[in-house]
């Protein structure tokens, strides 16, 4: 039994053969006609933190401006507000009306994006896609919104910040009014105490300063006489 099956093996070698070669082949030709076909871009953007503002921010400081921002960019694509704005500026926009196209979004969009930040200034942004323009239009777009939305957050900063000091210059100039009138009220109440100063001086507080001096300074000399003698 075991003769006559070895001698059909020998004899049908060829055919036994064949499904460890078919099988690859056949394999690789279907992943071939399968597999999408994926389109790669790349852009770069430089990167600094502003020096002409004396300003603390939220970056940290032990980490250059490109993996600041990168940090500050991978947050902001968590968010379903930035994708959606990032997604409408493209020929993905048909997928924000519905919550399964944001889901899909996720997969399209934001898990096809990667970002490696090169030197302190330097960060590169990949994406890729299954249509060149879907690329193209997708890295163009995450710069733009990025931009916009940076923008956006530092003139709200600024406008606050002037709001801030504009409060705090109205107050300091009602209570420089009011320490004026309070030393007007008193330079009326000393008038009206001692006769003797003159009533010209009363509007300025220096020449009342004055006033004072030139009292005490005839009273100095005449002690100076005593000692002479």
């Amino acid at each position: 039994m075991s003769r006559k099956f070895l001698e059909a093996l020998f004899r049908n070698k060829r055919l036994l053969l064949l499904p460890p070669l078919l099988i690859p082949l056949i394999v690789g030709a279907v992943s071939f006609v399968t597999t999408p076909l994926y389109y790669e871009g790349w852009t770069a953007v430089w990167l600094s933190q502003p020096t002409y503002l004396a300003a603390t921010d939220q970056d940290n400081r032990y980490l250059s401006p490109a993996q600041n921002q990168a940090n500050r960019l991978t947050e902001l694509l968590k968010t379903q507000s930035f994708v959606t704005d990032v997604a409408r500026r493209t020929a993905l926009a048909p997928l924000t009306g519905s919550a399964a196209g944001q889901e899909r979004l996720q997969t399209l969009l934001v898990g096809q994006i990667s970002m490696q930040p090169s030197g302190n200034n330097l960060l590169a942004i990949r994406y890729r896609a299954t249509s060149p323009q879907v690329t193209l239009q997708v890295l163009q777009a995450l710069l733009d919104a990025y931009t916009e939305k940076t923008s956006t957050d530092r003139t709200s900063q600024g406008t606050l910040a002037i709001s801030f000091y504009e409060s705090r210059v109205q107050a300091t100039q009602d209570q420089a009014k009011q320490s004026t009138d309070a030393l007007r009220r008193y330079q009326q109440a000393r008038l009206s105490i001692d006769p003797s100063v003159s009533a010209d001086l009363s509007g300025s507080p220096a020449a009342h300063a004055a006033a004072e001096s030139g009292r005490v300074r005839p009273e100095a000399a005449g002690r100076g006489t005593c000692v002479a003698r």
